[in-house]
């Protein structure tokens, strides 16, 4: 099971962060504007990335810490870049709000990571 565990942290972390962005991009556009639609979009995409990540490891060590931080980052780059490029200017802040959860977990001890998880 364990082996089973480090094979699917990274695919089930990417479809949670998939879903949660959606949901609450298309719940949130109901009640604020567009804007902070996108930027709660970006925010939980990226948390449920890092949590879901976290969740699904066998172990919280250092190296998966670092390897969930840099594909959020780079979703989030990737992200914003493209909107940036293409027609909805807006949605580039859920890229960037991505990169800020990543890297609000740069700090973050491992003990306190497991912690909360």
């Amino acid at each position: 099971m364990t082996t089973v565990r480090w094979f699917l942290f990274i695919p089930t972390a990417f479809i949670v962060a998939i879903l949660v962005g959606a949901l609450t991009n298309f719940v949130s556009q109901m009640f604020f504007p567009e804007w902070i639609s996108w930027g709660v979009s970006g925010a939980f995409s990226g948390a449920g990335f890092m949590l879901t990540g976290f969740k699904i490891a066998p172990r919280i060590t250092k190296t998966v810490k670092w390897i969930l931080i840099v594909i959020v980052v780079l979703i989030g780059l990737m992200s914003t870049i493209g909107s940036l490029i293409g027609e909805n200017k807006i949605a580039a802040l859920a890229g960037a709000i991505m990169v800020l959860i990543a890297i609000s977990f740069i700090g973050k001890p491992i003990d306190e990571i497991s912690a909360e998880v």
